[in-house]
């Protein structure tokens, strides 16, 4: 709206249909597949965790070659995830996955790593917590805040705790 255009990738034909609905591009289909641009600002917040191992770079790349000459590139990742607590087996096929699919962990190195290797040439990261706070009721809020401070006293990572990256062009 207000002069700008949207686009939408998801996974999810349905929601990229009920976007369509809303007014919104909506498009199904993989960030490493995407089409279009010129974009000023391209957003993937809790997506790169998903992407598989051999998608992950050339989906980075593709953003890159959809943005603007200094175009910004926001991301949000799970800080320092270990994939193996949240490992699962799958109760009808036997097989071991991840509770949410996640299937990459970051940390700073190999996020800059990533974004210099897909020709980002200014790349800030950073660490914030992320709660919907005001709807957290206070057993929530309590255990929201000893996170918090389970972080700032010991350097111990929480679900909470994201990743922040500001790659530009």
């Amino acid at each position: 709206e207000a002069g700008h255009r949207v686009v939408n990738l998801d996974l999810d034909a349905e929601t990229a249909k009920r976007l369509g609905e809303m007014g919104v591009d909506g498009r199904q289909g993989e960030l490493k597949d995407f089409s279009g641009g010129p974009f000023r600002i391209a957003i993937a917040s809790e997506v790169l965790e998903h992407i598989p191992t051999d998608d992950l770079a050339p989906s980075v790349e593709r953003v890159h070659s959809a943005l603007e000459e200094n175009g910004l590139f926001l991301v949000t990742v799970p800080f320092r995830e270990d994939l193996a607590r949240s490992t699962t087996i799958c109760p009808h096929c036997g097989e071991t996955h991840h509770l949410w699919g996640h299937r990459q962990s970051f940390d700073d190195q190999r996020l800059r790593s990533l974004f210099h290797d897909a020709g980002f040439r200014d790349v800030k990261i950073g660490a914030r917590f992320f709660a919907n706070y005001a709807q957290l009721n206070w057993g929530g809020r309590a255990t929201f805040l000893m996170k918090h401070a389970a972080w700032s006293l010991f350097q111990r990572p929480s679900s909470s705790l994201k990743y922040v990256v500001e790659a530009r062009k």
